[in-house]
Order: C-alpha cells, then structure tokens, then sequence
C-alpha cells in the first residue's frame, strides 16, 4: 500500500516515553523520516495532574489504514498526556541564488530638521496678540 507523509507531535510524562512512542510507531510500519528530542515544558493546566511535560515531535511516513490502531495505542498509553497526529505535505525548498543588493539599495540621506524661527523673547507676560502673531510665524 502507498506510505503517506504524518506528523505525530505529543506531550510525555517523561524523556524515556518517547522510546515507546517510537515503538508503537515501527510496530506499524511507520518510518520515521526526522524528530525532535522532547523539551521540557510548563503546562498552562494540569493535564492528567502533571503540571510539565516534555514536548517532541516524530514526521513519518506510515499507511493509512495503520492510522486507526497507532492512534488507539497512544490514547491508552499512560506516559502519553496529549499527542496530535496530522497529514501533511513536506515543502519542497528551491535554493535561490545569491544577489548582490548593493549597488540596487538607495543610498542614505541625511535628514536635517527644519531650521526653528527665531521667537524674541520679551521680559512681560505675554499678550494675547503677540501670542497669536507668534503662532502665525511658526505656523508659516
């Protein structure tokens, strides 16, 4: 039958979980194709009364009709908290070439602020009027 590409991400109680994982997962017939090793993780909630776990990931190509079984053994599985089995595609990366963006960038500019008029200073309060003949020459 065809193999089809999986991801199987899960939360463990421990490290040495994920040996089982990885167990159920050849007693299917799967092959695993790249994993991620567990990293320890605080939960948001208790999960089966486990306040951390260790977080990993396992991308497999399996059979489908396998599917149902895998999923069953890692629901009944005590050392697994949560997992997560998805169908994916694996993106295929092109390498792009190597350009030389220097001659295209825009060459930088100084920007000088906007010369400040020049405001008299006067020795009293100041006035209604000066205060709006003031606001005219900045306003210009």
């Amino acid at each position: 039958m065809d193999k089809k590409d999986y991801e199987l991400s899960y939360l463990l109680i421990s490290p040495e979980a994920e040996a089982e994982v990885l167990k159920l997962l050849a007693q299917t017939g799967a092959e695993v194709v790249s994993k991620k090793e567990p990293a320890v993780l605080q939960l948001s909630y208790l999960i089966k009364k486990q306040q951390s776990a260790h977080f990993g990931y396992v991308q497999f190509k399996g059979v489908p009709s396998e599917l149902k079984s895998l999923r069953e053994s890692l629901r009944l599985n005590a050392a697994v908290l949560r997992f997560l089995l998805v169908s994916y595609t694996p993106i295929k990366r092109e390498r792009m070439p190597i350009q030389d963006l220097s001659a295209a960038a825009p060459k930088p500019t100084q920007n000088e602020p906007a010369p400040r008029p020049i405001i008299p200073q006067s020795e009293g309060p100041l006035t209604n009027e000066a205060l709006e003949k003031t606001l005219e020459q900045i306003l210009k």
